[in-house]
């Protein structure tokens, strides 16, 4: 059994004090501006530096390798995980900007006037900068460690056999890839909307989604074609498929991301909070895009029979006619009965994406399935995932509800019935 997410849960509960309150205060000062940014640029690379540590804790303690032993913990700070003391090094340099770089203002004029739980113990109400420092700090170890701890464990049975550790490996790296590209969207879009005035994170909280969908799709196909020969029961993650691996190490890594953002700019709200703890971030790490890895558990999937009656019958929005794909040979896909719509849709990688996407992927499921990117859309203006036009073309895209009828039954590996 692994941790759970007390520390997320913590902060989740906070939030709503932040995002629910409007500023009255005027625009932030050029030197406010520079404060805020510094701090936020310097929080965001100890919450970096901190996964990458970790993640190379990790795959030294997976080979018994670099002085780790299996007793060692890869999912806490300390001398054996961090022997080079690069996370204390990033520490110390949030510290420093956050002393040298906001000189001639306060804290309270920046909005960070409480360290909220599960900090609030360790720093409580905020007088200095070096309480920003030290509770973003702590914010950002307890949401990286215990994430990590939840997301990949702590394999037993060492050293583990190469292509179990490979896989393992993957989900650490590709955790790191995608945290760093949420982070930094977040970040680049904040300080851009404080120039124009901005005095909150709402304008940022759903920052440059193609950016971080493309990162999504990429990071998911990594931790599909690491993983997808392992014996998945030996490295103790948060899954027991391919599929569920991927989607808890991502979803809840980006909970992390979009998370600390907020409290990189907004220490505020209840220092002590009653909660029950949850291991589920999916929701709330998809809510804001329309990215392939939202999948609403209570749905039914529909069958392949279901789908292909759709794409064939249905009025409004079906996939017969000039240049499509059923009569025709529209992108190179021929669809003319459901025999060989299968055939040509399920294991076949689709040329129009530039991301090595199958068209429908039963293995890695709905997120790294090209299928459901034309549906839905979101490759559009990110040319790294695909090209072309949504689908159906030239009609109403399917409802959301249709949507993830087809993504559920994807995910539960695109049976042929």
């Amino acid at each position: 059994m692994h941790p759970r997410r007390y520390a997320l849960a913590a902060l989740l509960v906070a939030l709503p004090v932040v995002l629910g309150t409007t500023s009255a205060q005027a625009q932030f000062e050029t030197a406010e501006q520079k404060c805020r940014g510094q701090i936020a640029k310097n929080g965001a690379k100890l919450a970096v530096t901190t996964q990458k540590t970790l993640a190379k804790c990790h795959k030294a303690r997976n080979d018994l390798n670099k002085g780790i032993g299996a007793d060692d913990d890869c999912n806490s700070v300390n001398n054996a995980s961090d022997p080079k003391d690069k996370i204390g090094t990033a520490k110390d340099k949030l510290t420093n900007a956050a002393t040298n770089k906001c000189e001639g203002t306060t804290p309270a004029d920046v909005d960070y006037s409480v360290c909220p739980a599960p900090c609030f113990a360790e720093v409580g109400a905020i007088a200095t900068f070096d309480d920003v420092a030290d509770c973003i700090i702590c914010i950002a170890e307890e949401l990286v460690t215990e994430e990590m701890g939840e997301a990949l464990g702590s394999p037993s049975g060492l050293p583990l056999v190469k292509i179990d550790a490979k896989c393992h490996a993957a989900l650490a790296k590709n955790q790191g890839k995608y945290l760093k590209t949420v982070l930094g969207a977040h970040t680049k879009c904040q300080k851009g909307a404080e120039k124009n005035g901005a005095t909150d994170t709402s304008a940022c909280a759903a920052a440059d989604e193609d950016k971080i969908t493309n990162a999504l799709g990429k990071t998911a196909i990594g931790i599909s074609n690491a993983c997808t020969v392992a014996t998945l029961t030996n490295i103790d993650a948060c899954g027991t498929t391919v599929n569920d691996l991927r989607r808890c190490v991502l979803d809840g890594i980006k909970a992390v991301g979009d998370t600390l953002f907020l409290r990189l700019y907004e220490l505020a709200g209840a220092g002590t909070t009653t909660t029950t703890p949850s291991t589920s971030t999916s929701t709330t790490s998809t809510s804001t895009t329309s990215t392939s890895t939202s999948t609403t558990s209570t749905l039914t999937a529909f069958t392949w029979t279901e789908i292909y009656d759709l794409f064939s019958n249905s009025p409004t929005q079906s996939c017969a006619g000039s240049f499509c794909h059923i009569g025709q040979n529209a992108g190179g896909l021929m669809m003319p009965n459901a025999a060989t719509a299968y055939a040509n849709l399920v294991g076949v990688t689709s040329f129009e994406s530039a991301a090595g996407f199958k068209r429908i992927d039963a293995v890695g499921g709905s997120a790294v399935s090209y299928l459901m990117y034309k549906l839905d859309g979101n490759y559009i203006g990110a040319p790294a995932l695909g090209s072309g036009l949504q689908m159906p073309n030239g009609k109403p895209p399917f409802s959301q509800t249709v949507r993830d009828k087809i993504r559920a039954w994807i995910d539960t590996g695109a049976p042929n019935n």
